[in-house]
């Protein structure tokens, strides 16, 4: 594993617990909005 996977991982992990307190603490549209980003992001990295 490369340093650009682990960082690739670290974000997805961060983003993947993001939604989760956002829609906690604040409305749902947030936390798809984190979902959405998430998958794109990931769709980028590893396109």
């Amino acid at each position: 594993m490369d340093s650009r996977e682990g960082r690739v991982i670290l974000a997805a992990l961060l983003f993947g617990v993001a939604p989760i307190l956002v829609s906690a603490a604040g409305p749902c549209a947030a936390a798809i909005a984190f979902t959405v980003g998430l998958l794109i992001g990931t769709t980028a990295a590893f396109a």
